[in-house]
């Protein structure tokens, strides 16, 4: 039987703790050491060994910035290191809220196409390609899909109402219209749902709700909560925002 020397494992796990706080220092430069280093970390669990019970945890007290930035470089990097050397380099070099917004769209077959139709643009021009991108009109994959589209067509479903429930959903359908700006009964009738589900405690995760508000609205959200101090969501735009102003 193999023994394990598991004060050589703490030992070894103080140390990828060290290199986090060095990294942390400039995150801005060495953010593809912090994203492989908090990738490590959370693929193994070193974060209970420290006193934190989860992730969420560790990120919040001890990184002391949102728990979205470090599940973002978690995340970039888990996708970034399976590409090929030359594309990893890119990555590297664009910085991670470039990056973050290029997570599973850049591939090894298509990382230069990518590459060549960004070039030094700002963040906001990446976001415009990219929503070319989606809409069919930018950089598809080989075969012509647009692999960022959900793969499922509009369902049409059927419901029969009584004449005053018809009245009742027909004048509810137009003011969500009107508060979504938009004349599709099914973006409307998503944001009827989404409100009622908010106010029957059926969603659990907030996050959704706010999703969903950006896209009946074609507005981005920021949602402070003042209990506890603390962008709870909308915390990347703030970063794209500050990011942009310093690029240009």
């Amino acid at each position: 039987m193999k023994m394990v020397d598991s004060k050589a494992s703490v030992v070894d796990h103080d140390e990828v703790r060290t290199q986090v706080a060095r990294y942390l220092k400039d995150v801005d430069k060495a953010y593809w050491n912090l994203a492989e280093t908090l990738h490590e970390v959370y693929n193994g669990g070193y974060y209970v060994q420290w006193g934190f019970k989860n992730f969420r945890e560790f990120v919040e007290k001890e990184l002391e910035f949102q728990v979205r930035k470090g599940e973002t470089l978690v995340r970039i990097y888990d996708w970034a290191h399976k590409l090929n050397p030359a594309a990893q380099e890119w990555i590297k070099s664009i910085g991670w809220t470039k990056a973050s917004m290029l997570v599973d769209r850049v591939k090894n077959d298509n990382f230069q196409d990518w590459k060549n139709s960004l070039g030094n643009k700002t963040v906001r021009q990446i976001q415009e390609v990219i929503k070319e991108s989606n809409s069919g009109d930018g950089l598809d994959d080989d075969d012509g899909e647009d692999k960022n589209k959900p793969s499922s067509k509009p369902i049409r479903k059927g419901i029969t109402f009584s004449p005053d429930q018809l009245s009742n959903f027909e004048s509810a359908l137009e003011l969500y219209k009107g508060l979504a700006n938009t004349d599709k009964d099914s973006v409307a009738a998503d944001m009827m749902a989404t409100e009622g589900r908010i106010i029957n405690g059926g969603m659990d995760d907030p996050n959704e709700y706010w999703g969903k508000t950006e896209k009946s609205f074609g507005v981005r959200v920021v949602v402070y909560d003042e209990s506890t101090e603390t962008i709870v969501y909308g915390d990347e735009l703030i970063d794209q925002i500050l990011s942009e102003g310093d690029e240009e």
